[in-house]
C-alpha cells in the first residue's frame, strides 16, 4: 500500500469520524433541547386556585440562594428532588401572606441539607408568615436534627408511626491530608499570621491543634445554644430537658417523640392529608408549593405603585480567586465588573451585597473591596452573610456600612496564610522523575516543587505574609473603627459565629438578607424601592451541558451515606488546593458541622 492510499485513507477515517461525532453530538443537542421546551411547556404543576387551600413545600437537598436556571439539572434531578430555593420560598411565603386563599403551609422533609444560616434564614420567614395569623404544619419520615430545628417553628409536628428524629447535638470534623502526602512523598511549606489560622493544619497536622480545637469548641457551642434556645422557645420546653436528650444517644422512635413533648402526632402520610382535609373541609386542599409559585411572577410581589429608585442584590457565592472564576467561584474581575454597573447605574440608590464564602486570594479580595469602597462614596453598602463569609469573605465585608449576619454564620477568620509542595521524594524516589536545568540567577527557580526552599526565600514570604496580614488588619481597624490592636486580638485567624461576631463588634446586626434590605432602605433614605439582582442570571447551554456528567456523578455520591458525607468536603478542598494561587484569606479547608 502506498503512502498516498494511507494518507487519503486516514483523512477520510479521520473525517467520517468527525461527521459521525458531530451527528452524535447534534442529536444530544436536539434531545436536550426538546427535552427543556417539553419541560417548559407541560402544564402538569399548573394550577388554578378557586377556594382555600394548605401549600405543601417539599424540602429536599439543598437550599440554594437563588433560582436554579439550569433547566438540564431540574430535567436530570427531577421536580421531585429540587427544592425551591431561599429565594423562591420568600417569594412564595410573601406572596401567600396576603392570599386569602392560602390557609397555610405544610413542610414535607425527605433528607434536607443545608447550611444552618439558610435553614435559620427560612425558619425566621416561617415565623413571620404565622403572623398574619396562618397556619404551619411539619411532617416527615424521619427527621434529622437540622431538619427538625426548621420544623420546631410550626404550630404542629407530626411524624410517621416508623420514623424518629436525630437529636444528639453538633460536632465539627475537619479533614487532614499529613499522612497521606508523607506516603506520596510531597512535603508542605507553611506560612502563616494569626495564633487560629488553622486553615494549613490539615496539610501539617494529623488532628487539630490547641487553638484550632479551642476556637472550633466555642463556635459550635455557640451555635448548639442558639438552637436549643430557639427550639425551647418555639415548643415551650426546657433547654436542661432536650440537653439531656442530646446526651442519652438515642434516635429518639415516634413514641419517645411524642412522649418528650417534640412532635404533637404520629400519623402516616395519608392521615395528615386527611387531617387538613378535615381542617379545610376540602376535598383536594393541598397544593404543591412550586406549582403554586409559577402561577406568580416578581411583579405581583411588589407595590402597584411605579417604582424608580432600587436596591442592588448583588450574591457573592464560593471561593475568592484570581481574574474571572467559574462556577462557585468569585473571580475579583468578573465581580468587580457587577459592582461598577450597579456603581454606574444612577436608578440604584443602594448594594446589599450577600456573601457566602469562605474567602480566598487576599489580592483578590483587595480588589474587590476597593471597588465597594468606590460604591460607598455613592451609594450606601450593607452586608448580609449567610452560611459562612468569613477570612476573605470578611475582607470583602469589613467596610460596609452596614454587616447583618444570622446568629449562626460562621465569620470573622481574619488572618493570612501561603502554602508551597515540595514534591521532589514524590518525582525522583516514587515515580523515577528527575530534574535538570540551568539558571541565571540563585533564584531563577523560585518557587521550585523539586527542592526545599532557601532560609533566605521563606524569610521573604514570611514576611510578605505578615505585610499582607497587616494590611488585613488595617482595613478590618478603619471599617469597624476600632484599633489595629483590637482588631488583631479579634483577628489571628480566629472564627466566629454571628451571635459572638455581634458581640464582639465585628457585625452591627443579626438578622437575614431582608433585615439588609430593610437597613440599606433606612439609609438610602428610600420608602418605595424595588429589588434588582446581580449577576443578572442567563441561561448557558454550553455549560449547562458540561454538568450532565458532574450530576450524574453526584447522583451516584448521594447513594451512599458515607460517600455523600465526605465528598463534597474533599472534592471542595482538591479544588481550592487547584486555585490557591499567592497569599490566602481563606477558611480552613471545608469545615464540616453535623
Amino acid at each position: 500500500m502506498s503512502f498516498k492510499t494511507t494518507f487519503w485513507g486516514g483523512l477520510l477515517a479521520y473525517l467520517v469520524g468527525k461527521i459521525v461525532y458531530s451527528i452524535i453530538f447534534l442529536i444530544i443537542i436536539i434531545a436536550i433541547i426538546g427535552g427543556i421546551f417539553s419541560s417548559l411547556s407541560e402544564d402538569k404543576d399548573q394550577v388554578s386556585i378557586s377556594e382555600p387551600v394548605f401549600l405543601k413545600l417539599h424540602l429536599q437537598g439543598n437550599i440554594a440562594e437563588r433560582k436554579n436556571n439550569n433547566p438540564i439539572q431540574t430535567i436530570i434531578a427531577g421536580d421531585q428532588n429540587t427544592a425551591p430555593s431561599l429565594e423562591e420560598i420568600k417569594e412564595g411565603l410573601t406572596y401567600a401572606k396576603q392570599d386569602p386563599l392560602v390557609k397555610g403551609v405544610l413542610l414535607d422533609f425527605s433528607g434536607l441539607s443545608s447550611g444552618i444560616a439558610n435553614i435559620e434564614e427560612l425558619r425566621n420567614e416561617l415565623i413571620n408568615f404565622k403572623k398574619s395569623g396562618k397556619k404551619v404544619y411539619s411532617y416527615s419520615n424521619g427527621y434529622s436534627q437540622s431538619e427538625y430545628f426548621l420544623a420546631s417553628c410550626a404550630d404542629s409536628i407530626w411524624l410517621n408511626p416508623q420514623g424518629g428524629i436525630e437529636f444528639k447535638g453538633l460536632s465539627m470534623k475537619y479533614l487532614f491530608f499529613k499522612n497521606l502526602l508523607a506516603k506520596l512523598g510531597v512535603k508542605p511549606e507553611i506560612f502563616r499570621q494569626g495564633k487560629y489560622k488553622s486553615a494549613i493544619e490539615p496539610f501539617e497536622l494529623d488532628s487539630m491543634s490547641a487553638a484550632s480545637e479551642e476556637q472550633s469548641s466555642v463556635l459550635i457551642h455557640s451555635i448548639w445554644n442558639d438552637v436549643l434556645t430557639k427550639i425551647s422557645k418555639s415548643r415551650k420546653s426546657n433547654i436542661a430537658a432536650l440537653n439531656h436528650i442530646a446526651d442519652s444517644l438515642v434516635l429518639l422512635n415516634a413514641h419517645q417523640a411524642l412522649e418528650n413533648h417534640l412532635i404533637d402526632g404520629i400519623y402516616y402520610r395519608d392521615q395528615v392529608e386527611a387531617q387538613i382535609v378535615k381542617a379545610s373541609s376540602k376535598k383536594q386542599p393541598l397544593v404543591a408549593f412550586s406549582a403554586y409559585l409559577k402561577t406568580k411572577t416578581p411583579i405581583e410581589l411588589e407595590n402597584s405603585e411605579n417604582k424608580k429608585s432600587g436596591i442592588a442584590v448583588l450574591y457573592a457565592e464560593g471561593e475568592i480567586v484570581d481574574g474571572k472564576g467559574g462556577k462557585e467561584q468569585i473571580g475579583d474581575v468578573t465581580f468587580m465588573s457587577e459592582l461598577k454597573k450597579i456603581r454606574e447605574d444612577s436608578s440604584i440608590k443602594a448594594l446589599v451585597i450577600r456573601i457566602n464564602s469562605p474567602g480566598g486570594s487576599a489580592q483578590a479580595s483587595e480588589n474587590i473591596l476597593r471597588e465597594i469602597e468606590l460604591i460607598k462614596k455613592i451609594k450606601p453598602v450593607v452586608i448580609s452573610m449567610g452560611n459562612v463569609a468569613a477570612s476573605g469573605g470578611y475582607y470583602i465585608a469589613c467596610k460596609s456600612d452596614a454587616i447583618v449576619a444570622q446568629p449562626n454564620t460562621i465569620t470573622g477568620s481574619i488572618g493570612v496564610f501561603g502554602m508551597m509542595f515540595n514534591m521532589r521524594e514524590l518525582f525522583e524516589d516514587k515515580i523515577g522523575v528527575t530534574f535538570d536545568g540551568v539558571q541565571t540567577n540563585k533564584h531563577s527557580d523560585f518557587p521550585a516543587i523539586n527542592r526545599e526552599i532557601s532560609a533566605k526565600e521563606k524569610e521573604i514570604i514570611q514576611k510578605e505574609i505578615a505585610l499582607v496580614y497587616g494590611v488585613f488588619k488595617e482595613r478590618v481597624a478603619k471599617g469597624r473603627n476600632i484599633t489595629i490592636e483590637m482588631a488583631d486580638s479579634l483577628g489571628r485567624g480566629r472564627v466566629w459565629s454571628g451571635i459572638d461576631a455581634k458581640r464582639i463588634g465585628l457585625v452591627d446586626a443579626l438578622g437575614g438578607l431582608d433585615d439588609a434590605i430593610a437597613i440599606a432602605a433606612q439609609k438610602a433614605k428610600l420608602k418605595n424601592y424595588e429589588i434588582k439582582s446581580f449577576p443578572k442570571q442567563e441561561f448557558n447551554l454550553a455549560e449547562a451541558v458540561k454538568d450532565i456528567s458532574s450530576l450524574e456523578i453526584q447522583k451516584t455520591i448521594s447513594e451512599s451515606a458515607e460517600l455523600k458525607t465526605h465528598y463534597s468536603a474533599i472534592m471542595n478542598l482538591l479544588r481550592q488546593m487547584q486555585s490557591m494561587k499567592g497569599i490566602q484569606t481563606r477558611l480552613p479547608g471545608e469545615i464540616i458541622i453535623e
